[in-house]
């Protein structure tokens, strides 16, 4: 490859990342301004500026959230379960009713594991558009589908696309459940490549960071090996990666 064609790869990763970059902050951005009150952060961190979590205190705590969306998935869920174990990682899974149904074995074996459970609504649908009664249904019932496999009531929700509205948010308030958003997502339900997928994730670690990965058939390998390279790359930084309570 020639020095001319190297600056232009340069070139284009720089502006790739900086699409990137103003997609994630600029969505993230107008959803905390937009949405109903729900948790960014978890286990009650508040730094925001990357340079100052990267030079936090050494004795500081720099634990993570990795979430997963979408399963249970007999393509990713088994393979992530392992690696955990192998990584001493703990995640949380926002699982979806439907799959609950087909998969029951699975979610249990995501509980036994010392891994949190959300709801995901039932058929991941597009909660504004529903009325009050549909919504309960699609809440409500993956509600139970996960009681009725774990025996432990969720308290945690992640709406699907990421948008909850008012009738949604007082549903959850109701039932004692957290709305979960998040503080980076990878975009990989599209094929972007592992290593696409660890740099839009890794640029947003901080401590407390929410993060946000799918249980898909057709991105499951891409998945899995981006959360290995991602877990390890983050150990490096004195992260730990814990289940958000």
């Amino acid at each position: 490859m020639s020095r001319a064609e190297e600056r232009q790869k340069k070139s284009n990763g720089t502006f790739s990342e900086l699409l990137s970059d103003l997609h994630m902050e600029g969505l993230t951005g107008l959803a905390k301004l937009l949405l109903p009150e729900g948790l960014w952060k978890g286990q009650n961190h508040h730094v925001e500026n990357q340079a100052l979590a990267d030079d936090s205190a050494a004795g500081g705590s720099r634990e993570i959230h990795l979430t997963f969306d979408d399963g249970p998935n007999p393509a990713t869920t088994p393979y992530l379960l392992e690696m955990f174990e192998e990584e001493c990682v703990k995640a949380t899974f926002f699982v979806i009713g439907n799959q609950v149904e087909k998969h029951e074995d699975l979610l249990l074996a995501v509980s036994k594991h010392g891994h949190s459970i959300g709801n995901h609504t039932y058929s991941h649908v597009f909660l504004p558009i529903l009325s009050r009664q549909k919504m309960e249904k699609e809440i409500l019932t993956t509600n139970q589908r996960i009681t009725d496999v774990t025996g432990q009531q969720p308290k945690l929700f992640r709406p699907p696309f990421g948008i909850v509205d008012k009738k949604a948010h007082l549903l959850l308030q109701e039932q004692g459940m957290k709305t979960v958003y998040w503080s980076a997502f990878s975009e990989d339900w599209r094929q972007i490549g592992e290593d696409s997928v660890v740099e839009r994730l890794s640029r947003y670690a901080v401590p407390g960071g929410i993060m946000i990965m799918h249980e898909l058939a057709p991105t499951g390998d891409q998945t899995i090996g981006a959360a290995r390279t991602l877990i390890r790359k983050l150990k490096e930084r004195n992260y730990k990666f814990s289940a958000i309570a």
